[in-house]
């Protein structure tokens, strides 16, 4: 691959996986399955997909939540993106769930990196969301209704 190719891809690919936004369930679980890959080439500092993303959007699978019965399937999302800036879990099911909150808890770099989060329409108490909030010393924005 000639330099002036491998530096197209590379803005590319990096573009296409800083916001990635699963709009289904079905693309939610490619997503859990491609993210902790790495790249044919290094991209910067970053040796897997998860690195290149700073925006996760949850809510656009607002309609699907009740089919997720599991939280197995952001293990693999939350362990691999460790420089988002920007979480949204609107409507989220099961953002007061106890494991899911573990797996922000288990994943420090994530935690200190994010800085705007946005959990409207949850239906947790204000000390579940209290215990979530928490775990980002970095948080700047939130957004709750």
């Amino acid at each position: 691959m000639c330099l002036v190719c491998k530096r197209g891809w590379m803005s590319a690919i990096e573009r296409l996986w800083m916001w990635p936004r699963p709009d289904s369930l079905e693309n939610l679980i490619k997503l859990s399955a491609t993210i902790s890959h790495r790249p044919l080439f290094k991209i910067r500092e970053h040796s897997r997909y998860g690195g290149l993303v700073k925006t996760l959007d949850f809510g656009v699978i607002f309609s699907q939540w009740e089919e997720i019965e599991s939280t197995d399937i952001f293990q693999p999302i939350i362990s691999s993106c460790t420089n988002i800036r920007t979480l949204d879990l609107n409507m989220c099911k099961i953002a007061n769930n106890p494991s899911f909150v573990k797996l922000f808890a288990d994943n420090s770099q994530l935690c200190n990196s994010l800085t705007n989060l946005e959990i409207t329409y949850v239906e947790a108490s204000d000390m579940e969301i209290e215990a979530l909030v928490r775990l980002f010393p970095r948080l700047k924005r939130l957004l709750i209704a």
